[in-house]
Order: structure tokens, then C-alpha cells, then sequence
């Protein structure tokens, strides 16, 4: 295959081909003036426009010369450009162009103080590509990689902080293949902020792990634990707790010690219930417990305001409590392969949230109040046969025709 070159534009003869309306000199003007134009903000602001046209072609060059310009520019409007491109996130035509571009802006881009400050509001894919280059961690804070001097033959590094002498023993006394990534961060001081001891196959954790107490981000994903000790309440500061694919049957109460959680993945255990001291997490806005055995919830889930994202799909739920109701920022709620016959008409004033999942129950009817989830754009409700209300030419129609139904009840 053989591509066409691209020719330089100046900004007059761009804006002429942009007045033309032909769709290709459109297309080569901007393609252009992106390349060889050294006013970054003028092109930006073309491209802006060029995002209203509606030729979805022209739509998806607007699109990649964005991504171009914080590749070539490292710079960009962020506010504006990010508004905008998220406005499309929607279009499935535009998809693959957009996260080439949000790509584009994570790698190109170093306003690390804009990112940390919007990061709640930042595109999936930007997240991602700053966590994967070590920029952020997973909680939108700014982190550095400190590469230190370590002798491994002596345990002990030349050259290196504290806790990085702590990693280096944990290391030395880890029989795991050199290639494993241990994820590992430190700020400018040489404190420990990440720590990944994912896929070691540990039965328990090592002594050294409970003096990190820098850490704020901690995997312990896919080993063989399952019970952890009361030292872990010396972590204190940690943010993030991984620790999916493991074997706890229940969870210990220093749990309830680490009240700076904002994340807990918890899933693919072999939970039975989820303690009451749950609730004394109150800043966690991430809980994932799918893929365990619990048959309830406690009333004290409803004390964590914060919550945003909540996964209970694939447990043995009879029932939910009322008190879920109270999670008045809960935006996503996976509920799906449970053995649910009826929701509370609580759920309904959950005002914030846009993905409800509920497949694979026992559903006989939604409550009317359902009907007040004005922001809800995913409902799901397959493989519920005795659903009849609303019914299955309702449910056919989606989202809009199942809300505006429960509304009339």
C-alpha cells in the first residue's frame, strides 16, 4: 500500500479549502496546516470546528490531528479539547480515532498538574496510558520512578532509601522469576507509593510489606492468601488494596482500620457476607465483590457516600437492602447472575447512576421508582423469563421506553 504525502498548508490556504466545503481538500488542508503550522492553537481550534461537520471522515481527522498536535506540540487546551472529544464518546464510528487521540495526549502531554487535579473527570483511556508510563498511579496521583543502585548479591543497596532497602530483602527472599514486575514507585524521598506482589502464589505475606507504611497503592491479586494479619492496619495510608483471585472465606477486621480506601478489589474469593465494619470505609469509591458466595448485604453498606462503582454480579444474592438507596453517588451497579426476585424501590433514588446491570436473575417486576433514573443509559435485564413488568416489548426498546413505562405505573 502506498500513501499520499502530505503537503504543507499555511493557515489562508487551509481556510480557503475549509470555505471550499470540498470533503478531500478539507481533509489534506488540515492534515497539513497540523504537520507543518507552527500556531498550535490555531490548528487546535480548526479541528474543534471541523468536529461539527458531518462527514464522519472529516469528524475522524479532526479527531487524530488533535492527537497529532500533543504529540508534535505538547500542548493542548485540555479543558476545551477534552470537553469536546468526550462529547463523542458515544459514537461508535468515531471510537477508534478517539482513543488514538486520548493516547496521543497522555504520552504527549505533561501538564501533570492539570491531569492530577481533573483526574475523576479524565477519559478512561487517558488514565490508563498515564498509569501504564508510570506518570500516575491508579488513584490520579503523581508519582516518579527512582531508579536506585542495588547490589542483589548483598541484600543490602549502596545507594537508595529506606524502603527501597526493604523492597530490595522482600526481593531477595521471594523465589519468583526475575522477569516479574514488581510495579514498584517511590516519590522524590524514596518513599515506597506502589507495590505489586501479584501472581506469587503467597499463602502469606512477607514481614517486610508491613513497614512500607508510605504505600498507598498495594496488589496482592491472584496468590493464595487467605487471612491477613493485624499488622496490615500500619499501612495506613494505603488508597488502594488489591486483593482478587485469593481464597478468604471472610474478611478480617483490621480491614475496617484502613479508612483512606477510595479502592478495594475483593472479587474472586470465596466471600460469604461482607462485615459491618464495611462502612467505616467511608471515602472508598470502588468496591468490587463479584464472584464470591454471598447470599446478603449489610444495612451498613449504605454508609459509604463516596461510592461510585459497585460489582456484586456472580454471587447468591436473595435480596438487597434498602439501605443501597443511600449511595447517592453511585453511578455503576452490576448486579447481574444473582438470584434477585425484586429490586427495593430505594434504587430509585439513586439520581447519579447510568449503568444498572440485573441479567440473569429472578425478576418478576421493577419498581415504578426505577423510573426516576433520569441519567440511567444502560439497562440491563436479559435472561429474567419471568419478568412482566414492565414487559418484554417495553424492555425491547431500551432504556428510554423502560423508564418512561415505570413512570405511568
Amino acid at each position: 500500500m502506498t500513501y499520499k504525502p502530505v503537503q504543507p498548508h499555511t493557515k489562508a490556504e487551509a481556510e480557503l479549502a475549509f470555505a471550499l466545503g470540498i470533503k478531500n481538500h478539507i481533509i489534506d488542508a488540515l492534515l497539513g496546516v497540523t504537520y507543518y503550522e507552527e500556531d498550535w492553537r490555531w490548528v487546535q481550534n480548526a479541528c474543534l470546528a471541523l468536529l461539527d461537520d458531518p462527514d464522519h471522515h472529516i469528524q475522524w481527522v479532526a479527531i487524530q490531528c488533535l492527537g497529532h498536535l500533543a504529540t508534535f506540540h505538547h500542548t493542548l487546551d485540555l479543558p476545551i479539547v477534552l470537553s469536546a472529544l468526550g462529547a463523542r464518546t458515544s459514537d461508535p464510528c468515531l471510537a477508534a480515532a478517539l482513543n488514538d487521540a486520548f493516547d496521543d495526549i497522555a504520552t504527549g502531554i505533561n501538564d501533570t498538574s492539570y491531569f492530577e487535579e481533573h483526574w475523576d473527570e479524565l477519559p478512561r483511556q487517558i488514565k490508563e496510558g498515564l498509569i501504564e508510563g508510570g506518570i500516575f498511579n491508579s488513584l490520579g496521583k503523581h508519582v516518579s520512578k527512582r531508579n536506585f543502585v542495588s547490589d542483589r548479591e548483598g541484600m543490602i543497596p549502596e545507594h537508595g532509601s529506606r524502603d527501597h532497602t526493604l523492597v530490595e530483602r522482600l526481593k531477595y527472599h521471594s523465589e519468583v522469576s526475575p522477569s516479574h514486575d514488581w510495579n514498584e514507585y517511590y516519590d522524590e524521598q524514596g518513599n515506597l507509593l506502589r507495590l505489586s506482589l501479584a501472581e506469587l502464589g503467597l499463602t502469606h505475606c512477607p514481614p517486610e510489606l508491613w513497614q512500607l507504611t508510605s504505600l498507598l497503592d498495594l496488589d496482592l491479586n491472584e496468590n493464595q492468601l487467605s487471612s491477613l494479619p493485624v499488622e496490615l492496619g500500619r499501612l495506613i495510608n494505603l488508597e488502594s488494596l488489591g486483593l482478587s483471585e485469593n481464597r478468604f472465606t471472610h474478611l478480617p477486621p483490621v480491614l475496617g482500620e484502613l479508612i483512606h480506601l477510595q479502592e478495594l478489589y475483593l472479587d474472586t474469593n470465596r466471600l460469604q457476607n461482607i462485615p459491618t465494619f464495611i462502612g467505616r470505609l467511608s471515602n472508598l469509591h470502588t468496591l468490587c465483590v463479584d464472584k464470591n458466595q454471598l447470599s446478603s448485604l449489610p444495612a451498613e453498606l449504605g454508609e459509604l457516600p463516596n461510592l461510585v462503582t459497585l460489582y456484586l454480579h456472580i454471587n447468591q444474592l436473595g435480596s438487597l437492602p434498602a439501605e443501597i438507596g443511600k449511595l447517592l453517588n453511585l453511578r455503576t451497579l452490576f448486579l447481574q447472575e444473582n438470584q434477585l426476585r425484586n429490586v427495593p424501590a430505594e434504587l430509585g433514588q439513586l439520581v447519579n447512576l447510568t449503568w444498572l446491570s440485573l441479567d440473569g436473575n429472578r425478576l418478576r417486576s421493577l419498581p415504578a421508582q426505577l423510573g426516576q433514573l433520569i441519567n440511567l443509559h444502560t439497562l440491563s435485564l436479559s435472561q429474567n423469563p419471568q419478568l412482566q413488568i414492565p414487559p418484554p416489548e417495553i424492555v425491547q426498546q431500551g432504556v428510554p421506553a423502560i423508564l418512561a413505562y415505570l413512570q405511568t405505573l
